[in-house]
Formats: structure tokens, C-alpha cells, sequence
């Protein structure tokens, strides 16, 4: 059984075999290293394929191993141990990552906690390497022909929490890291006063305004007509110019669809040309990151 223990038993003896140390493998049968049965650990290590035993019955690294050591930070190299973990024993996030993190954490044993957090990937403030670690076993989900919407999507997300953050002094919450069906992206206040909550949906393009087009889910629509306070951020992304609109969603409400009779709809295209729609250029460097 994978823990966190075993999880940094492993590092460690990657970076201890890279430095040059010689493991036989008959020794690792009456070995203990970094706490840890070293047989097992060496088991995990080449069932991970990060570990190969050479014809002199040495332990010795992988290609793959031989990669990771070069990022030189032992926690790149846990995580990548961590999604090892997913991709080789299956366990049940890897059937919800794209839901989001909140909805793989329900779903996790207190050991499969422990090797998360530990490995950086359950932070309340998400990190780069968190969010590229989350949205990479996404795709893996999905499959990968939204890659890049998606990463135009992520951008636009950050400029949103960068832009919220300088508007008002304090720390918005990332919501559509953790929580993919929530109806909003990003959870921040109208102004200094916390009781008045902003809940943010943020769109993105890298396409001309004639051209580019933004899809509302009816989840989104439902979310929006229930708050009081609920914006839309559109980033449209052309060569190296950004530009920013913000609306409320009764702004576009003529490009709602309609239910009729038994027809429900599930999403609609609006327009980033939409006549109400009012995109100024704006500068990222000015906002605090």
C-alpha cells in the first residue's frame, strides 16, 4: 500500500542513488532506509518505472527518473511520484478530476490525504505547479483536445484573481480549482465589506472580437439569476494586448435561449461583439500578484 512515507522513501533513495550510491539488489531484502522497508520501497520505485535493476543486480535509475532529477526540487519530483500513483493503481479521483480538487478530496482516504498534502497538491492558496498538476490529470479525463482552450481558460482566471486582488486588498477564493460544477470561478466581495459576496464567472479568447464567442451553461444562468451580485470577467487575448469586459448576466439576457414545451436547453454561444459588451485594453502589470 502506497503512503506518504513510502512516497518520500522514494525521493529520497533517487536522490541518494543519482549522487552515487551503489544498491545491490540482495541487500535491499534486510534494509531499512528512511524509516522505510527498502525492498518496498525499491518495489514501488520499479513498478513506477523509475527504478531498474542493471545486469551486475544493482538498483539503478530509470530514464524517466534520470529526467525528473534534473527539476533538483524534491517536491516536482514527489508530485510527479503522486501522479505515478494515479496513472499505475487507478484510484477513484481519477475518475472525478475533472469535476474538480473538492470532489476528489470526498473521495480520498485519510492515507491518499496525507500523500496529497504533503506533496503540495491540496493548498488553500493553489499554486502553479498545483493547478498544472490538477488540470494535466483532467485531461487525461477528458482526453486532450481542449488542451489549449483550457489553458486560455486558466489564464484568464488568473488575471481575474490578480485583477480582484488589487480591487480589494484581500484574497479571493479560487473556486473552479476545487469545485469544476460550482457555476462560478472565482468567489470574491463587491468592496471591503465581506458580507457582500462577488461570484465571478470568467471567460476567455484568443480570437478576433468579430469572431470570438463565450458558451454559458444553464448551470452558470440558474447560479447567476440566483445572486445578487454575480459578474461575468471576459479576457480576450490579442498578440500581446489584453482586453477586459465585465458584465452581469442581464446584460447579455437577449442571447439566452428560451425552454419550450419539453426542449431544454444546456448551453448557449454569446458573442464577445455582443452590443453591451465593453472591452478595454488593460495593463497585468498593475495588478498584485
Amino acid at each position: 500500500m502506497v503512503s506518504a512515507g513510502l512516497v518520500d522513501a522514494l525521493v529520497e533513495l533517487i536522490l541518494k542513488i543519482n549522487s552515487g550510491y551503489h544498491l545491490h539488489v540482495n541487500v535491499t531484502m534486510r534494509r531499512v532506509f528512511n524509516s522505510c522497508d527498502l525492498a518496498s520501497i525499491c518495489q514501488l520505485g520499479i513498478r513506477y518505472k523509475l527504478l531498474k535493476e542493471n545486469h551486475d543486480e544493482l538498483i539503478e535509475l530509470s530514464e524517466s527518473a534520470a529526467i525528473l532529477i534534473k527539476s533538483e526540487k524534491k517536491l516536482f519530483i514527489k508530485q510527479a511520484i503522486v501522479k505515478m500513483y494515479v496513472q499505475f493503481d487507478r484510484p477513484v479521483i481519477t475518475s472525478l478530476a475533472h469535476l474538480g480538487v473538492a470532489h476528489c478530496l470526498a473521495s480520498m482516504s485519510a492515507s491518499e490525504r496525507q500523500i496529497f498534502r504533503e506533496s503540495g497538491l491540496l493548498e488553500d492558496s493553489p499554486t502553479n505547479e498545483m493547478i498544472d498538476w490538477w488540470d494535466g490529470l483532467a485531461r487525461e479525463r477528458r482526453g486532450d483536445i481542449n488542451a489549449l482552450k483550457e489553458d486560455v481558460g486558466r489564464r484568464g482566471e488568473e488575471i481575474a484573481i490578480n485583477y480582484e486582488r488589487s480591487r480589494t486588498g484581500l484574497e479571493p477564493i479560487w473556486q473552479s480549482i476545487y469545485d469544476n460544477t460550482a457555476g462560478y470561478d472565482i468567489l470574491s466581495c463587491i468592496d471591503f465589506d465581506l458580507s457582500h459576496r462577488l461570484f465571478i464567472e470568467v471567460k476567455s479568447s484568443t480570437l478576433a472580437r468579430s469572431k470570438a464567442h463565450f458558451y454559458l451553461s444553464k448551470n452558470e444562468y440558474n447560479f447567476a439569476k440566483q445572486k445578487e451580485n454575480y459578474h461575468l470577467y471576459l479576457f480576450n487575448f490579442l498578440n500581446n494586448d489584453i482586453y477586459m469586459a465585465i458584465a452581469d448576466i442581464s446584460m447579455i439576457s437577449d442571447s439566452i435561449p428560451q425552454s419550450i414545451g419539453f426542449g431544454e436547453w444546456e448551453s448557449c454561444s454569446i458573442p464577445f461583439s455582443h452590443p453591451n459588451l465593453e472591452f478595454k485594453k488593460i495593463e497585468i502589470s498593475a495588478f498584485k500578484k
